[in-house]
C-alpha cells in the first residue's frame, strides 16, 4: 500500500480480491504473509468493517480511546450470520447464557464499565501479586507431571499436560474443588468451538450447551467457596464488584468469575502448550534453554510472538477515528489480526524466525492500548514455569510428531495434537 493510507475506507483493497477466502480461514497467518510481500497493512474484510495486520496501525488504533468493545448484540449478530453461511439454516435457539457469558467480559464493555471492571479483576494480577503465585503454579505442574510420567507412553501436550496445568492453577486460586476442575477443563474445550469461522448447526448447539453448563459450574463453586470466607480472592474480587454501582455490572461474583477467567482456563493453556512446543522443535534452542535457564523469558516470549493463540479479535469505532489521514466512521467493526503484527517484517528482523536472542520488544500477543489483556503477566508467569519445568535436566520430553500442523479454520491457533513422551530422569 506505500507509506500513507487512502482518506477513505472505500479506497482500501478487499480481503476476499487478494485472498480466498479458503486460504485465508485455513492459515490466516499465511495469508498475512502473503498480504505483506504486497506491502498491504489494513483493508477491507468483506464484512463490512475493517482489517488490521500490520503493526504500527495496530498499535494507533489500539490506543485510540474512540476504538473500544463490540457491542455483544454485534458479536451474537456476527456469530449468527456466520452459522447460516455455513450450513444455510438459522442457528439454534437458547442463547441467553452465551449472551450473558460475554456481557460480563470486559473485553466487551465500554467506559465507565469498562474500566471500572477492569479495575476489579487486574488488581489481582499486578506482578507483586502474580510472582506470589509462582511456587503454588511449581506445585501444580510437579503434580500434573508426576501423573503423565507415572500413566508413562505418548501423552497430548496440550489435552494432558498444558489444560490440566493451567486449570487447575485457577481452580486452585478460586476455591472451585478438584473435582469440578476436570469438568471446567472439558466445557472450555468445547466452548472452543466459538472460535470457528464457519460453525455447524452442532457446533453452535455444544457451544451453547456447553456454556451454560460452565457458567453453572463455575458460578455454583465459586459462590460455595466465596461463602466459606476463606479464598482471599475471591474476597477482593467481591469486594470490587460491590463497588460497582453502574449498570450492566455483572450480576454476582460467579458471572464476574466465570466471564473473566475463562481465557485463563482455555486460551492460556493453548499459548503455554504452543510456546512449549516452539521451544522442543528447536533443538538447539532448547539445550540452551536448558543450560541456561535465564532465557526461559526469551523462549516464552518468542514463542508466544509466533504462535499468539487468540490470534484476532474485533473492536468497534465508538466515534468517527481518523489514523494518518485514513478517516473511520463511527460503527464500523475493526479486526485486529494480533498475530499477524507479530510477524510484520517492518517491525520484526526475520519474522517468522525463532530466536532468543531477538532484542525485547512489546508484541501483540496480548493485545494493546487500554485494553490489553488484563492476566498477560499471570499468563507469562505459567509459561515460563511451565518452560523451565520441561527443560529441566531431571525431565525428557521427546516430541513424537514433527510437523502436526494447525486447526483450521479457527481464530485460535493450536494444534490438532501435540503428541509427546515425558519421562523424569535420574541424577547423574
Amino acid at each position: 500500500m506505500g507509506g500513507s493510507l487512502p482518506r477513505s475506507v472505500d479506497d482500501l483493497p478487499l480481503l476476499p480480491d487478494l485472498v480466498a477466502p479458503q486460504a485465508w480461514s485455513a492459515d490466516l497467518v499465511a495469508a498475512s504473509d502473503g498480504l505483506f510481500e504486497r506491502g498491504v497493512r489494513v483493508l477491507r474484510d468483506g464484512e463490512g468493517g475493517l482489517l488490521v495486520i500490520g503493526d504500527a496501525v495496530m498499535r494507533a488504533l489500539a490506543q485510540d480511546p474512540a476504538v473500544g468493545g463490540t457491542p455483544v448484540e454485534f458479536l451474537t449478530g456476527r456469530a449468527g450470520d456466520r452459522v447460516r453461511r455455513a450450513t444455510g439454516a438459522a442457528p439454534p435457539s437458547g442463547a441467553a447464557a452465551f449472551d450473558a457469558f460475554l456481557r460480563n467480559q470486559v473485553f466487551t464493555m465500554n467506559a465507565a464499565l469498562h474500566v471500572a471492571v477492569r479495575r476489579v479483576v487486574a488488581r489481582h494480577l499486578v506482578p507483586r501479586a502474580v510472582l506470589g503465585m509462582a511456587g503454588h503454579a511449581e506445585r501444580v505442574l510437579v503434580g500434573v507431571l508426576d501423573e503423565v510420567t507415572r500413566v508413562g507412553g505418548v501423552v497430548d501436550l496440550e489435552r494432558d499436560v498444558a489444560g490440566p496445568y493451567v486449570t487447575r492453577f485457577w481452580t486452585d486460586q478460586l476455591g472451585v474443588p478438584a473435582g469440578a476442575a476436570l469438568r471446567v477443563q472439558q466445557l472450555v474445550h468445547e466452548m472452543n468451538r466459538m472460535f470457528l469461522f464457519a460453525p455447524t448447526l452442532e457446533d453452535r448447539a455444544r457451544v451453547l450447551a456447553a456454556t451454560e453448563e460452565y457458567l453453572e459450574l463455575v458460578g455454583r463453586t465459586v459462590a460455595m467457596a466465596w461463602e466459606r470466607g476463606d479464598n482471599a480472592l475471591l474476597g477482593h474480587l467481591a469486594r470490587g464488584l460491590d463497588g460497582i454501582d453502574l449498570p450492566g455490572a455483572p450480576p454476582d461474583l460467579g458471572a464476574l468469575v466465570a466471564a473473566n477467567f475463562f481465557d485463563g482456563f482455555h486460551t492460556v493453556a493453548v499459548a503455554v502448550a504452543n510456546a512449549a512446543r516452539c521451544l522442543l522443535a528447536d533443538a538447539p534452542a532448547a539445550e540452551r534453554v536448558r543450560r541456561a535457564p535465564s532465557l526461559v523469558a526469551a523462549a516464552f516470549t518468542e514463542g508466544a510472538r509466533l504462535t499468539a493463540p487468540l490470534m484476532l479479535t474485533t473492536r468497534m469505532a465508538l466515534g468517527d477515528v481518523e489514523h494518518a489521514g485514513l478517516r473511520i466512521p463511527a460503527g464500523t467493526p475493526i479486526t485486529m489480526a494480533w498475530i499477524a503484527a507479530n510477524r510484520d517484517p517492518e517491525a520484526y528482523d526475520e519474522p517468522g524466525g525463532y530466536r532468543l536472542d531477538r532484542p525485547p520488544r512489546l508484541g501483540t500477543t496480548f493485545g494493546g492500548g487500554a485494553r490489553i489483556c488484563p492476566g498477560r503477566g499471570a499468563t507469562r508467569m505459567l509459561g515460563e514455569v511451565a518452560l523451565r519445568a520441561l527443560t529441566a535436566t531431571s525431565v525428557q520430553v521427546r516430541l513424537e510428531s514433527p510437523q502436526p500442523g494447525w486447526v483450521p479454520g479457527s481464530a485460535i491457533r493450536r494444534h490438532p495434537a501435540i503428541p509427546v513422551v515425558v519421562r523424569r530422569v535420574a541424577a547423574a
